[in-house]
């Protein structure tokens, strides 16, 4: 390798090439696809039926959603490579249900078909969650109010979320209020 070219390795499936002559220094990213790759990684091989290739499609797609949800940019988020891999090996394979690759950019998504397939399981995870963090978040700033410690804090906890969910069950929101403080 020429002294001026300097090459590190940043993830799993890039990396980063400074090629450095006097006065200028030109960054390209590229893809570790080489045996320079798996010199030092460790490389496992998956054999999945395509029921299994499905499922793990389905879950990368929640991992990435789960971490990105939150940014402004989600081609940022952490399981954007192994993203990339996966869709890639699933569209190879022919697994074209849920997988696509954009003809213009090269990269690999999502069909239609699997965003709303695997966004409902994400809705009915958020409508679980949601409910069980009402009840258990009340039964905490109530418990607090209380100034309750230690194990009895802890019970009172349990109890009073236990009396929140039967409510919250039942009712909804319909019983749920913000008390504004008005000045006059």
């Amino acid at each position: 390798m020429h002294p001026a070219i300097h090459r590190t390795e940043t993830s799993f499936l890039s990396g980063v090439v400074f090629i450095t002559f006097p006065g200028l220094i030109i960054k390209a990213i590229y893809l570790l696809r080489t045996s320079y790759q798996t010199k030092n990684k460790k490389m496992i091989t998956l054999k999945l039926s395509d029921d299994q290739c499905e499922k793990l499609i389905a879950s990368i797609y929640m991992a990435g959603w789960i971490t990105t949800s939150h940014l402004e940019d989600d081609e940022t988020g952490p399981f954007n490579d192994l993203e990339q891999v996966v869709l890639e090996q699933a569209v190879a394979q022919g697994l074209t249900e849920y997988t696509v690759q954009n003809e213009v950019t090269g990269t690999f998504g999502y069909t239609e078909k699997a965003s709303e397939a695997f966004d409902k399981i994400l809705e009915e995870y958020d409508d679980v969650t949601f409910w069980e963090e009402l009840s258990t978040r009340l039964a905490e700033r109530d418990a607090s109010l209380m100034r309750l410690k230690g194990d009895e804090k802890a019970d009172k906890i349990v109890h009073l979320a236990d009396k929140y969910d039967i409510e919250l069950e039942k009712n909804g929101l319909k019983n749920v209020f913000i008390k504004h403080k008005t000045n006059v």
